[in-house]
């Protein structure tokens, strides 16, 4: 059942379900979001790689090691813009020699066609998750057991505890293949959420999305052995206050945090979240005679809605400047707007269990924020062709 996190926290800590745990790994982590009110986590989709690309991405790993000296760092990123942001600020302002793994989660652009991708580890990941469990049989029915005094004996619990073995494996067989000694960062690729409480890499977690006071990925942890690197201290003074138990460090990496005076080449853009009640107010938006001329769309990565809309009204990545007002629902992305002191519109679509009051807490001590939040369509289209005007 849906819980609130702060209910929620109450009741795993009374069900000591942080402590059922997988050699040092807890289960309870890949299981936690789906017991919150306050998410709705969309998993992206695995495409099998080709095998030329596997074996490229085999040869960069032997090439790693072979000039393992050049590197004082690694990354291991997913080619969204706003976390290869993070590679591109440490080589150039810190000046670090970090060599750089993408996977692919978007369609590759040119510039991420120049980087080797982690599609050998993906596939190695695969294996060891499938076929994992397996050889630490009698642990998995041991997890089992202890778990289903707290929670049902279904297939997510089951699928949880296959992937905390394969994923404890995996990580194992990635501290003999990668280079010693050397710094690891992260996001969404590569390295898996069980070195949170592994500790075998010199790890930095690299932040993407909202956090926020009700984000069961960080709010009510246990203490875990990575660190992290968040894009404002506004993120870094919330996980303290929260007592996050992590080595936090501030990083202004995203590129759009930096002024620009680019055009208007947008009127009216909305960022769209994989999200039911999102992808129908798009479509509504965009077939609305009233605005539709004005109204673009910038899709999320994992946003995979085949979308009724004309394709040159999808647009790909650009700066806040270029925007003359920004809709979305609860993305990160406000964030960039806010910064740049730019218009931008909080569209409520309420969805049920949501608490969209969470997500805006990071903004409220702005005061100079030109922030609104609007839950009437009607209204909303009033503000679009006032903007516009």
């Amino acid at each position: 059942m849906k819980q609130t996190l702060t209910e929620l926290i109450d009741w795993e800590t009374q069900a000591g379900l942080w402590n059922i745990r997988f050699k040092q790994v807890p289960v309870w982590m890949y299981l936690r979001d789906d017991f919150v009110s306050t998410t709705r986590p969309v998993p992206p989709k695995h495409k099998l790689p080709k095998i030329i690309n596997i074996l490229g991405s085999l040869l960069a790993l032997i090439k790693l090691h072979i000039f393992a000296n050049k590197y004082s760092s690694i990354a291991f990123l997913c080619n969204r813009r706003d976390v290869t942001d993070f590679w591109r600020h440490i080589t150039k302002k810190n000046d670090e020699k970090c060599a750089l793994l993408l996977h692919l989660e978007v369609k590759p652009n040119e510039e991420d066609k120049r980087f080797a991708t982690c599609d050998f580890l993906n596939v190695l990941r695969i294996i060891v998750r499938k076929i994992g469990w397996l050889l630490y049989y009698g642990e998995y029915k041991r997890i089992l057991a202890e778990l289903t005094e707290s929670l049902d004996d279904n297939k997510e619990t089951k699928n949880a505890i296959k992937l905390t073995i394969g994923e404890t494996l995996y990580n194992w067989l990635l501290a003999f293949i990668l280079p010693k000694n050397k710094i690891i960062y992260y996001c969404s690729a590569g390295i898996p959420a069980t070195e949170k409480f592994m500790g075998l890499h010199q790890c930095f977690e690299i932040q993407h999305g909202v956090i926020h006071t009700m984000h069961p990925g960080y709010i009510g942890w246990p203490p875990v052995k990575t660190g992290l690197i968040v894009y404002a201290e506004q993120y870094k003074t919330l996980l303290s206050q929260q007592e996050y138990k992590y080595g936090i460090v501030c990083k202004r990496f995203k590129s759009v945090h930096q002024p620009s005076q680019k055009p208007i080449s947008f009127p009216c853009v909305i960022y769209s979240q994989p999200l039911g009640e999102v992808n129908s107010f798009i479509e509504q938006l965009c077939n609305d005679s009233r605005v539709s001329e004005y109204v673009f769309v910038k899709l999320h990565p994992r946003d995979y809605f085949n979308y009724n809309v004309p394709s040159e009204k999808l647009i790909s990545d650009h700066h806040p400047s270029e925007v003359l007002l920004a809709i979305m629902y609860t993305t990160s992305i406000a964030e960039d707007f806010v910064i740049q002191n730019k218009d931008v519109v909080i569209y409520d679509v309420k969805v049920e269990g949501i608490d969209i009051k969470a997500y805006l807490t990071m903004y409220d001590t702005n005061p100079d924020c030109k922030l609104t939040v609007i839950d009437e369509y009607e209204t909303l289209i009033s503000r679009i062709l006032n903007s516009v005007a």
